[in-house]
């Protein structure tokens, strides 16, 4: 700018060409007028005249309720505006910042303020002051002197301006608080009538917000929501509390189209409404959560967070609950529209009779080191059959479920833990499921896919109880488990069931500890390789299909180790078959298509069928077993499938050209002048 100081010459020229939007004049007195001529030239010698008064006047920003007068104020210390109203056109006049309000209880105000036009409360008066000091940092923050502005029902908007240390008390049924162009909340608090049914802040079309240190208090119930991010809005929430909202449908923020931003703030639905949402997005809504909590409030149907056809990323640091308390039916987090997609790193609690952390419908989901807790029903609930969900290092619990739905593309577990009442994961569907080093603890079901085939990798599952009936490991249509742990207790346990499509257990141990039916069982065919198969009182594996043994070891105490059904096939070598009997055949057909180095239990028959039990190993021979030997393989094998130490007749032994690179540990074949028998290699 140019600043132009009263001299005795009547006319002051620039020294060089200026190119200035802003001519500050250094004036005398109040009262006095100054008449400009002003020439301006271009280089080509064209030019414009422009005459200009100015009267000079004492002008400040000051409003206050009690010392002020709006027929004779001006602003200044010593004679302050009654009202924000009044002060507008001085304002204007002079491009003052901000307009400071003191504190009390103002005049009632509704306009959209002139741009560039802002607001601060928190001022006092000192008498032995020249001006008012700033007293507090207002509304939101207390503790302090505070400024109330109340708001009639034309609301009240900023363009390009701030609200600060301010209570803004919205009377009417109607208005809110607008937020235009750079406009930005500061320490502020925004609160209602029980009458009131608008939004309590706007944050307006192509509007860039700020709203910070800000608390939102409704005893109304606004609708559409608390607070309104309208389409093309960039807004930023830093430090926010929005309170509950009563109605039949109460939401404490909504974006539509919109880009948002919540940090380090707490935003609730309801507060005894029929139903609560924290936070609502819709058509492309994008939507950052950091370190915030977020409810559907107290209600009996609530939701945290519903994104539809939106954008959502949250932290680790953020909590997102469906409900204050309990709720009829609640969800946590609600997605859908596979346009957008969501990631996922906070914890997802819900609390009802229908509880689900997160719903996932036709949408994508990234869970990152999430906690979905949910008591009432599912952790996750995905429909109908399209969700693409993939889950890295979360933890889910739930009184139901971990993971339940319809599922046509393909879904992912890897790393955390799964705590279910019922089910870890049960998911129908015919895209292949995988699960990698999670582990997954429930009562009645691991993991279920009956259309599908399950990938597993370096899982644990430990399902079932002592009082569990009906107890089911993993249930799909095929499956490839690789490094992984199946442990099943309870009555009718089975540790997997498999149906047509080929599959592989490799390096695996499975046990099942209580009475039942046997603990694999399958249609198609399976290759069990380097891995221990071990039940109490039902058959070890029941194949209707073709079974291929590497390495393997099954053995069951007061049933078959195999149970094989007219049609069956077996292939073994290099494994270990104790059971009474080993095997059990419904045919009268050979036992094996090929049996090498096959070591069979003493302590009962060896093979039955139709007619025949063969109890020696010349039986076995005369069949084409090669190199089977019978042993008494408990004592010789713990029940973890590892070859007990000292003289032990299956070290050695195996066939190395049918052998396989490492066992159940991951050990290297072969650790002395052969391979070992079983799963394990001993090592020395």
């Amino acid at each position: 700018s140019i600043t132009i100081a009263q001299a005795d010459d009547d006319v002051v020229l620039l020294a060089e060409p200026v190119d200035e939007v802003r001519v500050a004049l250094v004036a005398g007195a109040a009262g006095d007028v100054y008449h400009f001529v002003i020439s301006a030239y271009d280089e080509d010698g064209l030019g414009i005249t422009v005459e200009q008064s100015v009267v000079v006047e004492d002008a400040g920003p000051y409003v206050d309720a009690v010392r002020g007068n709006d027929v004779i104020g001006n602003g200044t210390a010593a004679a302050p505006f009654a009202s924000v109203a009044a002060a507008l056109a001085t304002a204007v006049r002079h491009a003052l910042p901000e307009l400071l309000l003191t504190q009390g209880e103002h005049a009632l105000l509704g306009a959209l303020l002139p741009p560039r036009v802002s607001l601060r409360g928190g001022f006092a008066f000192d008498a032995s002051a020249a001006a008012p000091a700033y007293v507090n940092e207002g509304g939101a923050k207390g503790g302090g002197i505070e400024t109330i502005l109340p708001i009639s029902a034309e609301g009240l908007g900023f363009v390009d301006a701030h609200a600060a240390a301010l209570t803004l008390s919205l009377t009417a049924a109607s208005g809110s608080i607008d937020l235009l162009g750079s406009a930005a909340l500061e320490g502020v608090r925004v609160v209602d009538t029980g009458l009131h049914t608008a939004p309590l802040v706007i944050v307006r079309s192509l509007a860039a917000a700020r709203i910070g240190e800000v608390e939102i208090v409704t005893a109304g119930a606004p609708s559409p929501a608390t607070v309104v991010i309208e389409a093309g809005a960039t807004a930023r929430l830093l430090e926010v509390r929005v309170s509950g909202a009563t109605g039949a449908d109460a939401v404490g923020l909504s974006c539509l189209a919109a880009i948002v931003s919540i940090d380090s703030s707490d935003i609730v639905g309801a507060a005894g409404a029929d139903a609560g949402t924290g936070v609502r997005a819709r058509d492309g809504c994008a939507l950052d959560v950091t370190a915030s909590i977020i409810s559907g409030g107290e209600t009996p149907q609530a939701i945290g967070i519903d994104a539809q056809a939106s954008l959502l990323t949250t932290d680790a640091a953020s909590t997102i609950s469906a409900a204050v308390g309990d709720a009829e039916n609640a969800v946590a987090v609600r997605v859908v529209g596979r346009e957008r997609s969501a990631l996922i790193k906070s914890t997802l609690l819900a609390t009802g009779d229908i509880a689900t952390g997160l719903y996932c419908e036709d949408a994508q989901v990234t869970l990152v080191g999430a906690a979905i807790e949910s008591h009432g029903a599912l952790a996750i609930a995905v429909r109908p059959d399209r969700c693409v969900l993939a889950s890295s290092n979360a933890r889910l619990t739930a009184d139901t479920a971990g993971a339940r739905g319809s599922l046509a593309d393909d879904v992912s577990f890897t790393g955390g833990t799964i705590d279910a009442g019922d089910a870890g994961i049960d998911l129908d569907g015919t895209a292949a499921r995988r699960v990698r080093s999670v582990v997954i603890r429930a009562a009645s079901i691991g993991v279920r896919a009956l259309d599908a085939v399950v990938v597993l990798d370096n899982v644990e599952l430990v399902i079932g109880g002592a009082s569990e009936d009906d107890v089911l490991g993993v249930a799909a249509r095929g499956a490839v488990v690789r490094d992984s742990i199946i442990a099943v207790t309870g009555a009718n346990a089975r540790a997997i069931e498999l149906g047509d499509v080929p599959s592989t257990l490799e390096r695996t141990a499975i046990h099942s500890s209580e009475s039942g039916r046997a603990a694999v069982s399958f249609s198609g065919a399976l290759s069990l390789l380097s891995s221990l198969v071990a039940s109490n009182d039902a058959p070890g594996i029941a194949t209707a299909g073709a079974l291929t043994l590497r390495h393997a070891t099954v053995m069951t105490k007061t049933a078959a180790a195999l149970s094989m059904s007219l049609g069956s096939t077996l292939q073994a070598a290099n494994s270990v078959l104790s059971g009474l009997p080993a095997i059990s055949l419904e045919s009268t057909d050979a036992p094996w298509l090929q049996a090498v180095a096959v070591a069979f239990s003493s302590t009962g028959p060896l093979v039955t069928q139709p007619g025949v039990t063969l109890t020696t190993p010349a039986q076995l021979d005369g069949l084409g077993c090669d190199f089977c030997l019978v042993v008494d393989a408990t004592l010789l094998i713990d029940g973890d499938g590892h070859l007990a130490a000292g003289d032990n007749p299956l070290v050695d032994v195996g066939d190395d050209d049918l052998s396989l690179a490492d066992d159940i540990d991951r050990e290297q074949r072969p650790q002395g002048d052969g391979v070992d028998l079983g799963c394990d290699e001993r090592t020395p």
